[in-house]
């Protein structure tokens, strides 16, 4: 346990940072369905990692490697010991930093994290990221609950700070969700301290649910508050951006202390994490609550009507929201973060999915079956399968960084002129997605490598030429060269040309704006000279 006072070990960031952690608003979601949630008794890991629009995003996979007692590891910032043995894993993980957003290795262990906010600012002096620690429990750890105890000793030793992001400052701390075949956990850390659970895999259906003839997606009455009213029924967890309700496990000592010293938390009550530690805009703002509500009841109405299954998990991975919203267009408000998340035109809402990641554990087998994208937006991509001994043949980790961003150019078209495209893309999508999962079979994990990097290389094939098929179908159909988005258009114009690319987004108002923007002008103008005289 870690003594020093949480707060003497933050360097508050300077007033001009931590306005822009406000306005930087990244947000993740992850999950787990364990065991008794899922159809065929496997456990099925799923996370968005959601980023700055203009961050490559990449998928590598590491093998086995040892070093001698000597070596050193340089993290992102930070230089460490290395372990004598670090362990193979894949990873999905921003190209400019050493740590990952999610992956699993070859014992089954899963890692991904959540950026939190607390009442306690974030360290700005460069330490280990939150994404170096998941890439260091997947590279040294065989089990989940050593992943919890290596959290709690590369806090105690090296702490957790510095800019995690791209082209922006952005400190925070850190969620994470450690997952292997017997035991999940929830584990959630402030500066030094932190605060750990494992998931419950008691299975215990709810006395009223929706009738079999209802859609799972039947829960559009989601609020932060049901994460205290609604808790879990099923060996379901999910966390977002927000702080989670208990009950906890364990803690570290000095959690509680500095709750109670600072007068968040009265003595004589029941500590309360949630409530001691949380940041109230950021909580509000970054509607993380919310999303995990929304994963959360989705994932149990898949499992209420059947069980879970991959097909699933990317459905909800994929999702825009609730019922009763109306048709979802990113280019409508500068709020509203889904599950699949597209950048508007801020303040809050200006990351977007980057990545994502599907792994499924099945019983009886130690060989874990990985389901990537390899770029943004699922909901116009595709997951494709890979296994730590199999990838597809890309070339290397440049191959990955140009996939990333050959999808990013397709991706940027649709968006340019959504409502036109996206009923064609996602039929596509669905179409290309459904061939993909139905010839991967469990069977598939028990064939020989060369059998599973046939498979492998066939399934990104498709990939390809899905990409191509919709490349050449917005070329056919063109794109409008008015908006009524103006500044959508403008936000996404100014990320392309941080990028130095062509901008497929039209600059010029429609003439169903015109109209009314020359009338509010002129009669500005009539105003002022009526004041004037």
């Amino acid at each position: 346990v870690h003594n020093t006072p949480i707060i003497s070990q933050v360097v508050v960031p300077s007033s001009s940072s931590y306005l822009s952690i406000y306005l930087s608003m990244f947000s993740c979601d992850t999950f787990v369905c364990l065991p008794g949630s899922t159809a065929d008794g496997s456990t099925i890991f799923g996370k968005n990692s959601d980023r700055d629009p203009n961050e490559a995003h990449e998928v590598i996979c590491i093998q086995q490697m040892t070093y001698t007692h000597e070596s050193k590891l340089q993290c992102t910032y930070l230089e460490i010991d290395q372990a004598s043995v670090t362990y193979a894993c894949v990873m999905s993980k921003p190209q400019w930093m050493w740590g990952c957003e999610m992956g699993v290795n070859e014992f089954g262990v899963i890692v991904g994290n959540e950026a939190i906010l607390s009442r306690v600012p974030p360290c700005k002096t460069k330490a280990l990221l939150g994404m170096d620690i998941v890439r260091l429990i997947l590279e040294r750890c065989r089990t989940s609950t050593e992943g919890v105890q290596l959290v709690k000793e590369l806090l105690s030793i090296y702490g957790q700070g510095g800019n995690a992001g791209f082209g922006k400052e952005f400190y925070y701390h850190n969620a994470y969700m450690i997952v292997d075949r017997d035991h999940a956990y929830i584990m959630e850390t402030i500066a030094r301290e932190w605060i750990v659970k494992e998931v419950s895999r008691d299975t215990a259906l709810p006395s009223s649910y929706p009738s079999s003839s209802s859609s799972p997606f039947s829960f559009s009455s989601l609020s932060s508050s049901s994460l205290s009213s609604s808790p879990p029924t099923l060996p379901i967890a999910t966390i977002s951006n927000a702080l989670n309700e208990g009950p906890w496990d364990d803690m570290s000592r000095g959690l509680k202390e500095h709750a109670v010293r600072e007068g968040w938390s009265n003595p004589t009550n029941p500590f309360n994490y949630r409530e001691s530690y949380k940041e109230y805009l950021f909580d509000y703002a970054g509607q993380g609550a919310m999303r995990a509500c929304r994963s959360r009841a989705l994932l149990e109405g898949y499992a209420f009507h059947g069980g879970v299954t991959v097909e699933n998990v990317a459905s909800v991975l994929r999702d825009h929201g609730g019922e009763g919203e109306g048709k979802f267009d990113p280019r409508d408000g500068f709020s509203g973060q889904k599950i699949c998340m597209h950048a508007g035109y801020g303040p809050i809402r200006n990351s977007q999915t980057t990545g994502s990641m599907i792994v499924r554990l099945m019983p009886g087998l130690s060989r874990p079956m990985i389901w990537v994208t390899c770029a943004s937006a699922p909901c116009m991509s595709l997951y494709f399968p890979v296994w730590i001994d199999c990838f597809p043949n890309m070339g290397g980790d440049q191959m990955s960084r140009l996939f990333w961003k050959i999808h990013e150019g397709l991706h940027r078209a649709v968006l340019a002129d959504y409502s036109r495209y996206i009923d064609w893309i996602t039929d596509e999508v669905e179409k290309t997605q459904k061939r993909i999962f139905e010839s991967s079979g469990s069977d598939l994990a028990n064939g020989n490598v060369l059998e599973r990097k046939q498979h492998v290389d066939s399934c990104f094939e498709e990939v390809l030429a899905y990409e191509d098929r919709a490349s050449k179908y917005i070329d056919k159909e063109g794109q409008s060269r008015t908006t009524n988005h103006i500044f959508y258009n403008w936000a996404w114009r100014s990320r392309d040309r941080k990028l130095g690319w062509y901008s497929p987004f039209p600059l010029l108002p429609s003439m169903s704006i015109v109209g009314p923007m020359v009338m509010v002008i002129l009669a500005g103008i009539a105003a002022y000279y009526k004041m004037r005289n």
